[in-house]
């Protein structure tokens, strides 16, 4: 319990140190965003549970054609409805993205990394009440969400239009031999897709229509004898749709949305499948970057 507090004090201290640089948010900002690698300021109200995120992407090195990026973040949220903060759980992820452009007008740029995530829970008591078969089973609090992984994320973005854009994101996940050695490899591979629409009436908002699926191979089986028999153990999908708006205000972005999400959680309510309405609103500082201008080309009239 007390290296699970450290570990998360650890994070928390580290992201809002972090945050404290200037950050400069590619454009991968969007695509890597929704597939769940590049960090962000967010608050999400999914199915009647909260939950918050802190985090950047942290510009360490770049010129003209490439950048090393620095992606802290940390997530707080419950895994019970009715609460009225998030708390109950919290996952905490580090890693470290490459960049380099593309001479090709829709793909912009590739970018590879490598991540490790580390999940736990706070509210213990309530855990075990609601996912074991018995609340004097052991929890594996520390070990049992603990891996890293490599990620490749593929771009593609096109004007259709002066006002309309397009960009998707697919990201491959290979994931590694737990550092932690006593965290089970019970992730093999991942495959995540997400998609937007947008369109840009003004130069300060626009609307958009975002779409995500994502996919883990893995197999938890054999590390979950005191979980409820009905929980997931090897089928951890998700997708989901949402509405919104980007507003840019001087250098931030704040976007409002409204959505539907179908699946599998992200930290340790991993096994439990749940659909509902989705509320989220990000706030998130914006530097356009000079390899990858977020603004469309100049269309001949």
């Amino acid at each position: 319990m007390l290296i699970s507090r450290c570990k998360k004090i650890f994070y928390l201290v580290t992201v809002l140190l972090l945050c404290q640089a200037q950050a400069v948010i590619a454009s991968s900002y969007f695509s890597m965003a929704d597939g769940g690698e590049t960090p962000e300021n967010q608050m999400k109200f999914t199915d009647g549970k909260i939950s918050a995120m802190v985090g950047e992407s942290l510009s360490l090195w770049e010129n003209h054609w490439a950048g090393v990026f620095l992606l802290p973040a940390i997530e707080i949220g419950n895994f019970q409805t009715g609460q009225s903060s998030p708390h109950q759980m919290w996952r905490g992820k580090a890693g470290l993205s490459a960049q380099w452009d593309i001479p090709m007008k829709s793909l912009p740029y590739l970018e590879t990394g490598f991540a490790h995530e580390s999940d736990h829970v706070s509210d213990e008591e309530s855990y075990k009440k609601k996912y074991f078969v018995s609340e004097g089973k052991y929890l594996d609090n520390r070990s049992l969400r603990s891996f890293e992984y490599f990620f490749l994320g593929i771009p593609l973005r096109l004007y259709p239009g002066q006002k309309w854009k397009t960009e998707s994101m697919a990201i491959l996940r290979i994931f590694t031999p737990p550092v932690n050695s006593h965290a089970p490899f019970a992730q093999k591979a991942g495959f995540a897709f997400s998609g937007s629409l947008s369109y840009s009436p003004g130069i300060d908002f626009s609307f958009f229509l975002k779409l995500l699926a994502d996919k883990t191979i893995g197999d938890y089986t054999p590390y979950m004898d005191s979980y409820k028999p009905e929980l997931e153990r090897n089928n951890f999908s998700r997708y989901g749709v949402r509405l919104g708006m980007d507003i840019r205000l001087a250098k931030v972005m704040v976007s409002p949305s409204l959505g539907y999400f179908h699946g599998t959680g992200y930290g340790m309510d991993f096994m439990e499948r749940v659909s509902g309405a989705v509320f989220q609103i990000s706030v998130n500082r914006i530097l356009t970057d000079e390899r990858n201008p977020d603004t469309p080309p100049d269309f001949p009239e």
